[in-house]
């Protein structure tokens, strides 16, 4: 069975309740409408996975393909933002 939006947004909201890492804030935009943001998000998982995969020293070509990103670069991004290759680095030349 296939989730809606909104049911993958409720559940994520309830398990971060539950685990002390919800957060919320508001916003009100240009046309006086209050839009409230919830913190984590599914985006939020997934940059969190996409970098778990470069700290576990997965190429950007590997995380590319596992993420169905459609270029190399966004698997580059993870690798960057995880700072793996400079660990790496670090490790090998030590």
């Amino acid at each position: 069975r296939v989730c809606t939006r909104s049911a993958v947004r409720n559940a994520i909201i309830r398990v971060s309740k539950r685990a002390g890492l919800h957060e919320t804030w508001t916003e009100t935009k240009d046309s006086g409408k209050e839009i409230t943001h919830h913190w984590p998000t599914s985006h939020d998982l997934r940059d969190t996975f996409g970098t778990r995969l470069a700290l576990k020293d997965f190429t950007a070509h590997e995380i590319k393909s596992i993420m169905g990103h459609e270029s190399i670069e966004q698997g580059d991004d993870y690798i960057e933002l995880s700072g793996a290759a400079t660990t790496k680095a670090m490790r090998d030349k030590w």
